[in-house]
């Protein structure tokens, strides 16, 4: 999944992998907020559909973050565990955009997502 042509650099960019054992990556590059939030909730509930067991959403590439991205990552745990899907968020915290970092500390998400290193993150099940 991709932002179509003639989108601005900035925009939420979702790269979708397939790994082993029903474990789907979502790369995010760019923005995640008001403008993108839904295309995140949307991704999060196809896959959820479509049978994913475990969900790894990589915001390492995340260049902003505001309180509509955050609330579609909440929204998003949501849907996981209503699905029987496990969610994690990747890279560990102090390795994402300070921006992004500084946003969750401020609303204290950053003790109660569930962040694994890459290496955790990319183990097979």
């Amino acid at each position: 999944m991709t932002v179509p042509k003639g989108a601005a650099v900035h925009d939420l960019v979702i790269d979708v992998r397939a790994e082993d054992g029903g474990r789907r990556r979502l790369a995010l590059s760019g923005e995640l907020d008001l403008a993108s939030a839904s295309a995140l909730a949307d991704a999060v509930s196809q896959l959820c559909a479509d049978g994913a067991r475990e969900i790894v959403l990589d915001i390492g590439a995340l260049e902003f973050i505001d309180s509509t991205g955050l609330r579609a990552i909440l929204s998003s745990r949501v849907v996981c565990a209503a699905s029987s899907c496990a969610l994690i968020v990747s890279p560990e915290a102090d390795k994402v955009n300070p921006q992004v970092r500084r946003l969750l500390q401020v609303t204290g998400l950053l003790e109660r997502l569930p962040f694994a290193d890459g290496a955790d993150a990319q183990r097979p099940e």
